[in-house]
């Protein structure tokens, strides 16, 4: 390649990269970014080498933080330490391009604390030089950490300066601005602002759409979804966090798909759907354990004891809770611990382990006592009068279950309630005090009433979620098993054209012959050629229309055959060099050949499309050599007055992969499949289409090379579709 490339070129491939980034599609954004670095190499460009390092660790970082595998934060690190070693001049941007970078590499690491200080410095030097864009965006990207550990005000603070900024700037980016409301949503939620929080997601939600940007729309749905979960709307609910589900699967982000799992548990918890509760946490515990913080782990256990304490299985409560209690002793989540606490005394009354039982509740009434108001001290105030009951205190019971269903309802707890009045009522009967028993009891007949109705709505509105659940992941099945077959019956079709159209390798001579023959053979053509231009130079002026018709059909001919020759050259050395075999994304490959013609795309309005494509094991120089023929020869072979559609595919078989290139062109006979791979064949007059005949030789002799094998299928001005297949290996 030359070492200068055009400027325009760099800019499109950072923007490429940045695009498909925002979508998170990050291999795509990967594999643009590398093809961007690689010719920013090339042209020894150190600002374009800066600036392609730093996008490359910025998506490595990402990509780390939504698979929880190290390896990527590694290449991340290497990429940002490999911009620091650039001798160039830095300005003040780019030195606050590397710290933002940076922090939000400590981001994706959660190391909150080192993401914060790093970031205060990006904002220092971004004022020192007047950069109000980027201190917003530096400012927001802070007030998100603090959000990680907890630092809500701080975080709201933050971001609330951030939005001054914003709001004064004439510049009004749409990107800064649905950051700003992304941390806003995910503070308002942590802070009890429900109004707020639901107002600042459905903004991003619409937004987030419209840009693209699939991680924010993934948080807004989230958002949106905890809201109403909060608010009782669980069937809003179960379907926000469904979306939000689907739209973290199909960007791997595995932190985002527990949380939606969690919360979908935590919705068939309240809708009493206990066994499809369990299996929601149980699948988290079991595939996603690797993402989840302490706190969350925490919360899981609990749940998990409180479904089973709430089923009768005691034993199997008291594990839960165990556990959940010692990561938050051992983390120092207070609130948490004493949580766990009440849950294992409760656990120990039912279980008939009085001592046991008021050692846990009395440990958690003394965090209870400052905090009366966190959830836990209703449990744990009943539990205790439970105790002091079944201690023959009855003055003490009464007095502490009173407390204990005030409690209750400030935190709208309805089965705690209708647990205190039961316990009332049985207290205040055994000392025979009927009239109280009697009040008591129908306290509790009526919250049961009440209770076992809202039971009822919620388990009718279970069954109606499960129902449009089924009926969404039978489409899915239906869709499934129709590709599959299709792609069964494509498989088989494949496999005949393969068997009919096998050709056997150019043997070891015939290469030999070819290389020699194209060496030889030249030495006479440009005898010929220098001859005949000192004969022009001499007598041309003596020529007569014939002899300079003669003259030219004779320099034509030198032309052509030294032309056949360069190919036959090529095509005698394919593999010949010393290029050795090497992991490959074919991503790449196809943007690498994108590049390359350009200006054929440009010239032609060429559209060339291609999805998901795999890594394969061949020499990289002749990969591009391959794809390049075949997509240039797609371009070449076009209709006149359509601008070609070149698409690319890829089907993985046992042991292969069959790629497709597939073209809108002139097509071709049936007749014709066979001889098209054959050396210097052609099908169409010089006139017409340019070229030796040689391309399609190559790229069967280059696939034959690695043991695969090529093919086309065609339809006279419906197009062509070159096949050929890459095995499979480790």
């Amino acid at each position: 390649m030359a070492k200068n490339i055009d400027k325009d070129q760099m800019k499109a491939l950072i923007k490429s990269s940045n695009d498909h980034f925002k979508k998170r599609n990050l291999k795509m954004a990967r594999t643009t970014a590398q093809i961007a670095l690689d010719f920013a190499k090339r042209s020894e460009n150190a600002a374009d080498i800066y600036n392609a390092s730093l996008l490359l660790s910025t998506i490595y970082g990402t990509n780390g933080r939504y698979s929880n595998d190290k390896s990527f934060f590694e290449k991340a690190r290497v990429y940002l330490e490999e911009s620091q070693k650039l001798t160039f001049e830095k300005t003040p941007t780019n030195h606050i391009s590397y710290l933002q970078t940076l922090g939000l590499l400590h981001f994706d690491e959660e190391v909150f604390q080192k993401c914060i200080s790093t970031l205060d410095r990006a904002i220092e030097e971004a004022k020192a030089v007047s950069l109000s864009i980027p201190t917003c965006q530096i400012l927001l990207n802070k007030s998100h950490a603090q959000l990680q550990i907890g630092e809500y005000d701080n975080a709201l603070a933050t971001a609330l300066i951030a939005k001054q900024l914003i709001e004064a700037s004439s510049d009004k980016n749409q990107y800064l601005f649905s950051d700003l409301l992304k941390v806003l949503s995910l503070v308002y939620v942590k802070t009890n602002e429900f109004g707020k929080a639901i107002e600042s997601a459905q903004k991003l939600l619409s937004i987030s759409k419209e840009l693209g940007e699939v991680e924010k729309e993934l948080i807004a749905l989230n958002v949106i979804a905890i809201v109403s979960g909060v608010q009782g709307n669980f069937k809003i609910a179960t379907q926000y966090f469904q979306d939000a589900l689907d739209k973290g699967e199909k960007i791997g982000y595995k932190y985002y798909i527990a949380q939606c799992q969690i919360n979908i548990g935590t919705i068939y918890a309240h809708l009493y759907n206990y066994e499809d509760a369990l299996e929601r946490y149980n699948l988290v515990l079991e595939d996603y354990n690797d993402v989840l913080d302490d706190q969350t782990k925490v919360a899981i256990f609990n749940n998990v004891g409180n479904i089973n304490y709430t089923t009768g299985k005691y034993d199997l409560a008291k594990s839960f809770f165990e556990k959940a209690l010692k990561i938050a002793s051992q983390k120092g989540f207070k609130s948490e611990a004493a949580l766990s606490r009440a849950q294992l005394g409760r656990t120990f009354t039912a279980l008939d382990y009085l001592d046991k039982a008021a050692t846990y509740s009395n440990k958690a009434a003394t965090f209870f006592e400052h905090t009366p108001n966190s959830n836990g001290n209703q449990i744990n105030q009943l539990n205790l009068g439970n105790i002091s009951f079944k201690k023959g205190d009855s003055k003490e019971a009464i007095s502490l279950i009173e407390k204990g269903i005030e409690s209750a309802k400030k935190l709208h707890d309805d089965v705690s309630q209708i647990t205190g009045y039961q316990q009332l009522a049985n207290i205040y009967k055994s000392e025979a005090n009927y009239e109280k028993a009697f009040e008591n009891l129908n306290q509790f007949s009526k919250l049961k009433e009440e209770f076992s109705s809202k039971q009822r709505s919620r388990q009718f509105m279970d069954l109606e979620i499960k129902n449009a659940l089924k009926n969404k992941q039978n489409e899915i099945e239906q869709l499934t098993k129709e590709n599959e077959l299709q792609s069964q019956l494509l498989e088989k079709t494949d496999q005949i054209e393969i068997k009919n159209r096998e050709l056997t390798s150019m043997n070891e001579d015939l290469r030999q012959f070819a290389y020699i023959a194209s060496h030889d053979l030249k030495e006479p053509l440009r005898m010929i050629s220098s001859y005949a231009q000192i004969l022009l130079r001499l007598y041309g002026d003596k020529f007569d229309e014939n002899a300079k018709s003669y003259f030219g059909y004779m320099t034509e001919g030198v032309t052509r055959m030294n032309g056949l020759l360069e190919d036959l050259l090529k095509y005698a050395t394919v593999g010949r060099n010393e290029e050795e075999v090497e992991k490959i994304e074919m991503d790449y490959v196809v943007e690498i050949c994108r590049v390359n013609l350009k200006v054929l795309i440009q010239e032609s309005g060429a559209q060339i499309n291609y999805g998901e494509l795999p890594s394969v094991f061949a020499t990289r120089t002749t990969l591009i050599q391959l794809m390049q023929n075949l997509i240039s020869n797609g371009i070449k072979f076009r209709k006149e007055g359509t601008a070609p559609i070149i698409d690319i595919s890829c089907k993985k078989s046992d042991t292969t992969y069959t790629f497709t290139v597939r073209d809108n062109g002139i097509g071709m006979e049936e007749e014709h499949l066979e001889r098209i791979f054959v050396i210097f064949q052609r099908l169409h007059s010089r006139t017409t289409y340019e070229g030796s005949g040689i391309g399609l030789a190559i790229c069967q002799k280059i696939v034959q090379r690695w043991g695969g094998k090529i093919w086309v299928t065609s339809e006279k001005d419906k197009g062509s579709s070159f096949h050929f297949t890459v095995p499979i290996k480790e």
